[in-house]
């Protein structure tokens, strides 16, 4: 079995201490509660449900700040190759992708020391799904997904964003991201970092993310344009508007071959990480710069800016009502609006765990204000259990969810 094992250092890394058995798996993150709530110093990690026996269960905490490991638990849905955060407010995110498509999972009690964290998970739409074994990395991922919350005192504070690298119709793999502001009950759109041309074929892969204290977002990811896909540099952007338009793509590195990389496995490392400050950001990444792979530091410096300002958030999603009665127990009706000019629309019923329950609509919907109602039936035409589930509306790629309760 893979195992993951977490060395601490009491004085900021001059010396280490004995290693602690923390779980894990293939593909783990950590991240640590450094807010101020009772969950500050709190460790948590999540990881992948192979090279292990754990499986479901891919997530385990500790509470004295990584000296103990309590015993793996599930995640609602189960996601994989992703990330974690912490907001400001100590609520815990973790994305990744599950038997059900992308979900984000969010726990409001993981800050809390007694009993297992609880999970909501919804599904998320980046506009594509994530890639692996395939060129530039034929053995390796070509991305995770990344997850992260503003922290910032900014207009965009609470804000919580995904990026990812993810396959689209007109290309092999763009970074695209999206962002809630309502704690995942609705999704932006995806947004597209990378300012190529659309068509052009290139792999933009390994995308990865992070928020600076003032709610800037910082954005990597190995770039092949203008190049076979075994050749790329590393290219950095960043937004001030919450992620809705973002700078001009920077490329930071030379150009450097993938192939070099393979000594054992054709495959560059999974993982990358960046960290943002107020006055840029610090990259860990790897390349090929010596003839072989290395782990390289690359510290990325925006000009100066000023405060983050959001973008047009309402122009980024459909539109879907509360559902009215809520809770209910015999129907419930939905409202949603289909975009101008008319399209596709697909409204879905989602359990916690991110599973399809029902489908109450799909395909072209005409302009304007359509109604829905959801019997409590799932799609085998029986009773759903009482409990709490997700309507989903998605639209021209935009996505928006409401909940709602069916009680006895």
């Amino acid at each position: 079995d893979l195992h993951s094992q977490v060395f601490p250092s009491p004085d900021h890394g001059v010396s280490w201490s004995a290693p602690v058995t923390s779980y894990g798996g293939d593909k783990p993150w950590f991240v640590f509660d450094r807010t101020g709530g009772p969950g500050r110093d709190h460790a948590y990690q999540a990881w992948n449900t192979s090279g292990n026996s754990y499986a479901p269960n891919t997530f385990d905490r500790s509470i004295d700040d990584a000296e103990s490991f309590e015993a793996p638990s599930e995640i609602a849905g189960t996601p994989i190759f992703g990330s974690l955060d912490v907001a400001a407010d100590g609520t815990l995110w973790v994305v990744g992708t599950s038997p059900f498509g992308m979900v984000v999972a969010r726990s409001d009690d993981a800050q809390n020391s007694v009993g297992p964290p609880s999970w909501e998970t919804v599904p998320i739409d980046l506009g594509g799904g994530i890639l692996g074994s395939v060129p530039p990395n034929p053995v390796g991922l070509l991305g995770t997904l990344w997850i992260a919350a503003d922290r910032s005192s900014s207009p965009t504070a609470g804000w919580v964003y995904v990026l990812a690298s993810v396959r689209t119709p007109a290309d092999p793999l763009d970074v695209n991201l999206i962002m809630t502001d309502d704690r995942g009950q609705s999704w932006t759109a995806p947004v597209t970092v990378n300012d190529d041309p659309p068509g052009q074929r290139a792999y933009q892969w390994f995308g990865t993310l992070s928020v600076s204290p003032d709610g800037r977002l910082d954005a990597v990811w190995n770039d092949s344009r203008g190049q076979d896909s075994l050749h790329c540099a590393l290219y950095y952007a960043y937004s001030m508007d919450g992620g809705y338009t973002w700078s001009p793509n920077e490329q930071a590195t030379p150009v450097w071959n993938a192939t070099l990389g393979w000594p054992k496995q054709n495959k560059i490392g999974d993982y990358y990480h960046m960290v943002s400050d107020v006055d840029g950001a610090d990259l860990a990444y790897a390349a090929t710069f010596n003839g072989e792979q290395d782990v390289y530091y690359l510290r990325l410096t925006p000009p100066p800016s000023t405060t983050a300002v959001p973008g047009p958030r309402d122009a980024m999603r459909p539109r879907l009502e509360p559902a009215r009665p809520n809770p209910f127990r015999a129907a419930t009706t939905l409202r949603y609006q289909a975009p101008a000019g008319g399209g596709d629309v697909t409204l879905e019923v989602i359990d916690l765990a991110g599973r399809r329950v029902a489908t109450l609509a799909r395909g072209f919907h005409a302009a304007g204000t359509h109604v829905a109602t959801w019997n409590g039936e799932n799609g085998a035409g029986r009773g759903a259990l009482p409990g709490v589930y997700v309507i989903r509306c998605a639209a021209t790629g935009r996505v928006e969810t409401r909940r709602v309760v069916r009680v006895r």
